[in-house]
Formats: structure tokens, C-alpha cells, sequence
């Protein structure tokens, strides 16, 4: 299982957004400055610019004549022997009445994550023996989950078999631990990792809880979506104190504590060396635009699984 010929392998790649984070397409339909989206609407981080990023931090702290860094990430004579997939959305916080937030993904987000975990080696358990078999919790026992908007792991998210999210009133809910075998799967892998901030972040998905949306409707993107901040800048005319003509402007942020999960592939020496130079140090990044406002922040983690 996973990635095993001629010397390569995979390693995942997970990312935490210490501050928002702006990694833009340019103009959008909606909001003037847009976040990636994937093909279904859901934000993404591209590989382009999250090798962009990378390379960029190594370059900073290793310097430009570190050998191995230009050998593994390329330069203008030969090409990079590093191959970094998209990241793709894992977990993203969502305004609820109960603990102020959660942490909310979809069925939809997190099958997109299962070719990753197969690539580093390991299968996303379902729990589910076939399709159509899975029934929801104990107080609604043989009943569909599809029935439901959110399937939740905490009861205490609930109230009256209903949950709010992101401003959007009384989806119902229920709970379901069976349902989060694939999301437990990474969550599982991830806190594997004998580090300090890992098991920080570990206790706070614990503690925070998970809505998982079952796409009943479609809903997931919306619910997604709405936790994507809008920010509304402007652009003062020097000393005047007045916006210039044309100095307004809107861009969309991914909040703070959004997990997102990539994979590097390449030869296994290179990735081990690779692993260690990360975690020499707090390895920080900034992904995206905006860092002179402080925006694009990020800590990032090579899962070796």
C-alpha cells in the first residue's frame, strides 16, 4: 500500500493557519479578491503556490547555496525533483451558539482527502460495511443520516436535535460517532506524532468537536463557505485621510485554525532529509498574499505514517 516504486514515496503534509490566510486567484465574482476554490467550490491551496511558499521559507533560513534545497526544489537549469499536490481542505471553524466555534467539513471534503492517504500508505476507514447501511446514533437507530443536515461527534453541540452554523438557523442534527471512522483515521494518524504542538492541536479538535455535514441539500458549500471571512479595505489618499478613488476593495480570508492536508512525493532519501530540516525548528511559513498586514501565516507538519 501507498506510493513505492523506484525509491519514492509520500509524505503528508498537514497546515495549520495561525493567522488568516489570503492565497488569491486575482479578481472574483463576488468579492473583488477571491481564495482558491477547487472544482466543486471548496477552498484549495494550489501546489504552484504552496511549493512557491515553501521554497521560499527554506531559501530564508537555509540560504539560496544550500545544495540540497536547490537540487530538491529546482532552479532556472535543472527542474524540481519535489512534487507538491494541492492542499486540500480538511477542517475549517464555524460560528456556533455553543462553544462560540467548531470545528465543521463535509462527507464530500473528506473523500477528497482519501487518495492522499492512500498514496502515504494507509486507507481511510469507513466503518460502514456497505453503502446505505449506516444509521444515525443511538436515539435514531435504523434511521438514514442523509435524514439529517449535520452529523455531530459531541452531544453537547446539540440542542433539541438542532445545531446552528455560521448564522444558518436550525439544520437538524444528531450523533453519530460511526460516521467520523475516516475523519478519526487522520486525526488518529496525525496525533501519532510524538510533538508538543500536535497534541495541542490534538485536545482542541477534542474539545472543540466536529459538525460533519452530510450534504443533504447541498448544504456543505454554503455552510463552508460562509465561514470564509470577507474583508472590506481601503486606500487613504496621503495625508488627507480620504479614500481614493477607486480604493475600496474586498478580499476573502481562510480563518485561523483551518486544517488543510497535501502530499509531497520524491525520492524517499530526499524526503527524509527533508522531514528532519523541518522539524529542526517551529517550522513556520507564509502561504498567500497580504504578509505585511499580517496575513498567510501558517505552521506546517510532514506526517511521515
Amino acid at each position: 500500500m501507498g506510493l513505492n516504486h523506484n525509491g519514492e514515496k509520500a509524505l503528508l503534509l498537514l497546515i495549520r493557519a495561525i493567522t488568516p490566510l489570503h492565497v488569491g486567484v486575482g479578481e472574483g465574482e463576488h468579492v473583488d479578491l477571491s481564495v482558491q476554490r477547487d472544482e466543486f467550490g471548496f477552498p484549495i491551496i494550489w501546489g504552484t503556490s504552496l511549493k512557491g511558499a515553501i521554497k521560499s521559507q527554506f531559501n530564508r533560513i537555509y540560504g539560496k547555496d544550500e545544495k540540497f534545497i536547490k537540487e530538491l526544489f529546482g532552479d532556472d537549469e535543472k527542474p524540481s525533483k519535489l512534487r507538491v499536490l494541492d492542499a486540500r481542505l480538511f477542517l475549517i471553524p464555524a460560528r456556533t451558539y455553543k462553544k462560540v466555534w467548531t470545528y465543521v467539513t463535509s462527507k464530500q471534503v473528506i473523500e477528497r482527502l482519501e487518495p492522499y492517504a492512500e498514496l502515504a500508505g494507509f486507507k481511510l476507514d469507513t466503518g460502514v460495511e456497505s453503502k446505505g447501511s449506516s444509521t444515525v446514533g443511538n436515539a435514531g437507530a435504523h434511521e438514514p443520516i442523509e435524514k439529517v443536515d449535520v452529523i455531530v461527534n459531541k452531544d453537547y453541540l446539540l440542542e433539541d436535535g438542532k445545531i446552528t452554523l455560521n448564522e444558518i438557523f436550525d439544520l437538524t442534527a444528531k450523533s453519530n460517532p460511526t460516521e467520523f471512522n475516516m475523519i478519526n483515521t487522520l486525526i488518529n494518524k496525525i496525533s501519532s506524532i510524538k510533538n508538543e504542538k500536535i497534541e495541542k492541536l490534538s485536545k482542541r479538535i477534542e474539545e472543540r468537536g466536529i459538525c460533519l455535514v452530510t450534504d443533504k441539500e447541498s448544504k456543505s458549500r454554503a455552510i463552508i463557505n460562509k465561514s470564509i471571512v470577507i474583508q472590506y479595505r481601503i486606500r487613504l489618499k496621503g495625508d488627507e485621510k480620504v479614500v481614493k478613488e477607486g480604493g475600496l476593495w474586498s478580499e476573502e480570508l481562510l480563518p485561523s485554525e483551518t486544517l488543510m492536508l497535501s502530499a509531497l512525493v520524491g525520492n524517499e532519501s530526499d524526503l527524509s532529509k527533508l522531514k528532519n530540516l523541518v522539524e529542526k525548528n517551529p517550522f513556520y511559513l507564509f502561504i498567500g498574499g497580504k504578509e505585511s498586514v499580517g496575513r498567510g501565516l501558517a505552521e506546517i507538519y510532514l506526517l511521515d505514517i
